[in-house]
């Protein structure tokens, strides 16, 4: 039989061997178009008669379109295509044919290639294909407005989005200037078209034009308007500030840097295959890049003066054979006469049929190219697309040994049994293999900023290039997904396509196994699965067979398969119903808990999300039995996530309780608190506290409060901003006899820390209450608790007899008990005391054995310490840009958690590093920035303007409070305070400040915090005695400063003692 073509973009046409077939009337015509429209599939009859005559059909209509069956199966067979082209199927028609064979479907199909291809010249090469399919309005001779409509669905649209993506397509080739006419004249069609609006603005902003860009700006705002009653869009207004701004991301991108990135060895293995004349094959899998290296290794040749003839295998079954053939040969024939061979190559060079000819069309085919001058490649691009004859002419020119390099590429993983026989016959001749996995960090760097449109950072990058494990495709499209604002967790609609397209090669039972694996997520249990699954084993380990025989599943080792692509998994994933997906999660629940018990992540992960109504309190608590087995592993962050998800469940259950959300909210407190996520503990608690003070019971209440109890080595709210409502609350209850005693130290405790920065003395108290409590108590936890307080409201250099004792007792309960976070903080508090005594070296041991515990358990709140810590040690060292780099850790370390005020903790260190460098002035921008905190960091700024010369501004900025706290701060606030009076003078000020700090002049400005510090207090006071004018007293005091520098070892504190010594102004 007979090849058909259908065509229907255009007036409605039949071809057979490019003859047409006589058609019949409109009527006859447009059921064949009808049909062909839904090739494959049935149109019954009355479906046919409603399209056919959509008004008032006839009385026998039915009658009229069996007639025009009959008639249109008589033409076929007339034509030589046969009477079975439309067959009868229950109650209508199914026209049999592939989809290649109707233009319809090949411009459709061309779109989803063109949106799978890397290189841009192959996209705009595909599209031109498809876009030249069209002939006029689709069924411009048949179809009157109304049916078209019926039948368009959307396909004029998806007409001018392919002329749109040709077009971004050669912008980004720099091919401006070839596409303004052709823009030009759509633009006055399509006005309101804004796509179209601005890449004709962006064109004519490349050549030159930029008066006109904006003139045809102002004109469709205008248009838009007058016709809409609407602005331009928000990208259209972004292009048009980017043209007036000269915007260098407007500029013409380089081709290397759009077209190509990494796969440097790949391309010098191809070119060793150009000069040993041997085949080159390129194996990779869907959006590995192997159309873009081949583009790449076109140019090089070209570049040496190779003729490369580039041949690309369409996906539709129903292509011409030889297709792959057709162009390349085409375009050989103009620069090589085929001679004496022409006639039996007629085949190949027109659109005749090949049969009959065959064995002749191979010779001539072989002696042609022999004709060659030798640099003549060919290369085939998605070759597991061939078709039998395309494959079968490759063999003969391989085992002739034709002086033509060959380069092909394919998906290994969709090889059929022609192209294994061809590749056996390649294997012969040691052709160069090229498999392409996953590009490199500097590759994906390139892709995701082209792909995105700005450069991305550099965790972006490396997620991206994780979720796509390096596949260059879907690294574009998934950074694109950035450009446009949406999730980078979605998958792409490019990447879906390309996976549907896999899928679909394999049978639905195939698939269906599948998606059930998916459910247990990339890394598939075997056993658990067949426990799982709905299907019989044979059944399923038929469909994990096929999908590894497919690429889909890889098997890493015995009794596991893993997805081969995370995007892989979430594709089946996404593809299974929400109603089907709870059931089998809840399969696969049962099963974890009866194969592996112990798992209780699993467990709870399966049933959180198969949960209902009827089941989410059953999924909250094996959620947040998952969190305690989290939080007892130190993976605090981990078991925050188990508790949302258990509140998420309480949200759905119909029988949740205050008393349910106040215990799992308290819960999530304590693992906030505990990952360093203050902002995030203080909402949780807030919550709890809402919902126990609605309830109206004080048991809600206590328990609210009382989870908040993980030790921290600073500020965990807004620095001497006491929660009124809470303390309020807590001293009602507080007032009551009945309180156990663990629920009376923790409200005591949550008293202390809250007015740590505001009313010490209460502070004090309440630590010293909650301590006493804790004695009595049988829980080491507590006492650590409690132990902790006490140190915290006692700082170091203001209690010194105090803290030695309260640190060691704290460091022998936490490690008795294994206590290991009590361990690390009393560490932290130890080497706050040993800062103030001046003993560095001890200080440096404690921070190094509490960065140990740190890093090991996962301690975030204790290595934001260790990071301050760290940078007040390389301070008085003197080693200070080592100690800038670890006050910015130590704030991208907040900054990770959600932590308060990142910039200010690294902000508050370099302050006082650029006082040793004496270069205070520096810091006058970024305190401006932070002075809305008012005083914390008020007096730094007028210290940084002073030394500026700014002595106004100066003093309008301080804000110096009517009393200093006397906490861990006070030495260093009450330093800071001291230099900004004695930078600006004031001697009343200064007098009284240094009868208060003289009893302290042994010691460090702000050694008791142990995370910043400005340097020796009597560098300080000697500062403040020079200014009253007490010479003798300013003298002792530099002497001091450089005896205490030298027990530090500080080199840069003990030379700034003795310039002061020597009459020198020391700070500024």
């Amino acid at each position: 039989m007979q090849r058909v073509d259908l065509r229907l973009l255009g007036t409605v046409e039949a071809r057979v061997r490019d003859a047409p077939i006589p058609l019949g009337s409109r009527q006859q015509r447009l059921v064949l178009a009808i049909l062909a429209w839904q090739v494959n599939k049935l149109v019954t009859v009355d479906r046919l008669v409603d399209l056919v005559w959509s008004d008032e059909p006839p009385r026998r209509s039915s009658h009229a379109v069996r007639v025009h069956v009959s008639q249109l199966r008589r033409a076929f067979d007339e034509a030589g295509a046969g009477r079975d082209v439309i067959v009868t199927q229950g109650p209508g028609y199914v026209l049999r044919l592939e989809p290649g064979q109707v233009d319809v479907h090949r411009f459709q199909d061309l779109l989803r290639q063109a949106r799978g291809a890397d290189a841009d010249s192959v996209k705009i090469a595909t599209l031109d294909e498809a876009l030249a399919l069209w002939r006029g309005p689709a069924l411009a001779d048949v179809a009157p407005d109304d049916l078209w409509k019926r039948l368009d669905a959307g396909l004029e649209e998806s007409r001018l989005a392919a002329v749109e993506d040709r077009f971004d397509a050669m912008l980004r080739l720099a091919r401006h200037r070839e596409v303004v006419d052709e823009l030009t004249m759509l633009v006055r069609t399509h006005p309101d078209r804004e796509r179209l609006v601005g890449q004709l603005m962006r064109a004519l902003h490349l050549d030159g034009r930029t008066g006109d860009a904006l003139e045809l700006f102002r004109r469709t705002k205008e248009h838009l308007a007058d016709e809409l009653g609407v602005d331009p869009g928000h990208q259209l207004q972004g292009l048009h500030l980017a043209i007036l701004r000269a915007d260098p991301a407007l500029d013409p991108p380089t081709r290397a840097a759009t077209v190509f990135a990494g796969r440097r060895e790949e391309l010098a293995a191809l070119h060793l295959a150009a000069r040993s004349m041997e085949p080159g094959l390129v194996a990779g899998d869907a959006g590995s890049g192997k159309s873009a290296l081949l583009e790449r290794f076109r140019d090089d040749l070209v570049a040496q003066g190779w003729l490369v003839l580039v041949g690309r295998c369409p996906e539709s079954e129903g292509s011409l054979p030889s297709a792959a053939w057709r162009q390349p040969l085409a375009e050989l024939a103009k620069v090589h006469d085929p001679g004496p061979q022409a006639a039996e190559l007629a085949p190949l060079l027109d659109d005749g049929d090949v049969a009959g000819t065959r064995s002749r069309l191979h010779r001539a085919l072989v002696d042609w190219l022999a004709r060659t001058d030798g640099r003549t490649a060919i290369a085939f691009d998605d070759l597991h697309r061939a078709d039998v004859e395309t494959l079968a002419l490759i063999r003969s020119v391989v085992q002739a040994r034709v002086r033509v390099l060959l380069v092909a590429t394919y998906r290994p993983h969709e090889v059929g049994a022609a192209l294994a026989h061809t590749l056996a016959v390649l294997a012969a001749r040691s052709p160069h293999r090229v498999q392409l996995g996953g590009v490199d960090a500097d590759a994906a760097r390139m892709i995701v900023d082209a792909a995105s449109g700005q450069r991305q950072d550099d965790t972006v990058v490396a997620a991206l290039l994780t979720r796509t494990e390096g596949n260059p495709f879907y690294l574009k499209e998934c950074a694109r997904l950035l450009s446009g604002g949406e999730a980078m967790n979605r998958i792409p609609d490019g990447v879906q396509d390309i996976l549907r397209h896999r899928f679909a090669l394999l049978s639905a039972e195939v698939v269906g196994t599948l998606r059930f694996a998916s459910i247990l997520g990339r890394a598939v249990d075997i056993d658990l699965l067949l426990r799982a699954a709905v299907q019989d084993e044979e059944t399923v380990l038929h469909g994990l067979e096929s999908g590894v025989g497919a690429g889909l599943l890889t098997e890493p080792r015995p009794g596991w398969l893993r997805f081969s692509h995370v995007l892989v998994r979430e594709a089946l994933y996404a593809q299974v119903p929400a109603f089907r997906r709870r059931q089998w999660h809840s399969r696969v629940a049962d099963a974890v808990a009866e194969l592996h018990p112990d798992d209780v992540a699993a467990v709870a992960h399966h049933q959180v999300q198969a949960a209902v109504p009827r089941t989410a309190g059953l999924a909250a608590r094996h959620a947040a039995a998952a969190a305690e087995h989290a939080a007892r592993h130190f993976a605090h962050d981990t078991a925050a996530d188990w508790y949302r998800q258990a509140l998420s469940c309480l949200d759905l259950s119909p029988d949740t309780t205050d008393a349910d959300r106040v215990d799992l909210l308290g819960r999530l407190t304590r693992e906030y608190h505990a990952a360093g996520e203050n902002a995030a503990a203080l909402d949780a608690r807030a919550q709890a506290f809402a919902i126990a003070e609605r309830s109206g019971r004080d048991d809600l209440l206590t328990s609210a409060i009382g989870y908040w109890d993980h030790p921290t080595s600073w500020v965990v709210r807004p620095y001497a901003r006491p929660d009124v409502r809470l303390m309020g609350a807590i001293e009602r209850l507080l007032g009551q006899s009945d309180l156990s005693v663990d629920a009376r130290c923790r409200l005591l405790t949550t008293v202390a820390r809250d007015h740590t920065s505001g009313d010490i003395d209460r502070a004090i108290a309440a630590a010293d209450e909650a301590l006493t409590l804790a004695r009595v108590a049988d829980d080491p936890e507590l006492l650590c608790v409690a132990l902790a307080m006490v140190a915290e409201t006692r700082a170091a250099d203001l209690y010194p007899d105090d803290r030695p004792a309260i640190d060691t007792e704290l460091m022998s309960l936490a490690r008795r008990h294994e206590l290991v976070t009590y361990e690390a903080h009393a560490h932290i508090l130890a080497a706050q005391t040993a800062t103030t005594r001046l003993e560095i070296e001890r200080a440096a041991e404690h921070v190094s054995a509490a960065r140990s515990l740190a890093e090991r358990y996962h301690l975030r709140p204790q290595m934001i310490y260790v990071h301050l810590a760290e940078g007040m040690l390389a301070h008085i060292a003197g080693r200070l840009d080592d100690a800038e780099r670890h006050y910015a850790e130590a704030g991208d370390v907040i900054r990770d958690c959600n932590g308060i005020m990142p910039e200010v903790y690294r902000l508050l260190g370099v302050t006082d590093v650029w006082l040793t460098r004496g270069r205070a002035a520096d810091a006058v921008g970024e305190l401006r920035v932070q002075h809305g905190l008012g005083h914390v960091v008020g007096e730094r700024l007028a210290i940084a303007l002073a030394a500026a010369g700014r002595w106004a501004q100066a003093r309008e900025v301080r804000r110096p409070p009517a009393e200093m706290v006397r906490n861990f701060l006070w030495s260093r606030r009450i330093g800071h305070r001291m230099l900004a009076a004695v930078a600006l003078g004031e001697r009343d000020e200064v007098a009284a400040l240094y009868d208060e700090l003289l009893p302290y002049g042994g010691g460090l400005a702000g050694g008791a915090c142990g995370a910043w510090v400005l340097g020796p207090m009597a560098q300080i006071l000697g500062e403040a005695a020079r200014l009253l004018g007490r010479r003798t007293a300013a003298g002792a005091h530099f002497q001091q400063a450089e005896d205490v520098a030298a027990r530090c070892e500080a080199p840069l504190w003990a030379a700034r003692a003795r310039r002061a010594r020597a009459g020198n102004r020391t700070f500024g």
